[in-house]
């Protein structure tokens, strides 16, 4: 605080406070008086007006059994209240991106292999909803004659031991036809565990044309 203590002493709380949390105040008084003694936030105003946010853990001061009055230690955590409100814009910003994505991202569990967040690209293109696609695993989206490989790969990505940059993969749709895809994979910790990004981006039709162009040079 900017205050000394003899500009502090003496005053009325509502002084220091946005008239926004009066009321918020008033109620932690009132538990505090009453013996509810867990800790409180609220917001108090600096001497040059700008805002501090503090948590407090007070006590009833007794007198002859009574409460008298509150003692209180506060300790600013505006640094800690500004680092989750960014943090809560970065992880907006990154949801948003997530969710709009032209490629379909698929966020896998390595130890489980099942699929943890799924977007509406990867959603579309495999023709499952996210419900759908969430809790099934590496197997359930790759055909049986690619799944060793796949699984191969998708161990040695975990341990950072190949590119993260597979072609021509062939997924499975959940009517058992076919979609192509570049996936290309990151390792990250989502929710404190270690996790597969894969990025998948649809060349079924450049797929086509390949084999389409092979066909034409052989006849």
């Amino acid at each position: 605080s900017q205050y000394t203590e003899i500009e502090f002493t003496g005053q009325h709380f509502s002084r220091f406070v946005p008239p926004d949390d009066l009321a918020t105040l008033a109620d932690i008084f009132q538990r505090t008086l009453a013996g509810q003694t867990r800790p409180s936030e609220f917001r108090v105003m600096d001497k040059d007006g700008s805002i501090v946010y503090v948590r407090t853990s007070s006590a009833p001061i007794l007198k002859e059994g009574k409460p008298s009055g509150i003692s209180g230690v506060m300790t600013d955590i505006t640094e800690k209240r500004q680092a989750e409100a960014a943090l809560r814009e970065s992880e907006q910003r990154y949801r948003t991106l997530f969710q709009t994505a032209a490629d379909g991202i698929l966020i896998t569990d390595i130890e489980t292999k099942k699929f943890l967040y799924a977007n509406p690209a990867i959603c579309k293109m495999l023709r499952y909803t996210e419900a759908e696609l969430v809790g099934k695993t590496v197997h359930d989206i790759h055909p049986e004659e690619s799944l060793n490989q796949m699984l191969s790969e998708f161990e040695a990505v975990g341990r950072a031991e190949k590119s993260p940059l597979a072609h021509d993969i062939p997924c499975l749709r959940k009517d058992g036809t076919i979609v192509y895809a570049d996936i290309n994979t990151s390792t990250t910790l989502v929710d404190g565990r270690k996790c597969n990004v894969g990025f998948f981006t649809d060349v079924t039709n450049r797929k086509q044309m390949e084999k389409n162009g092979n066909r034409t040079r052989k006849n």
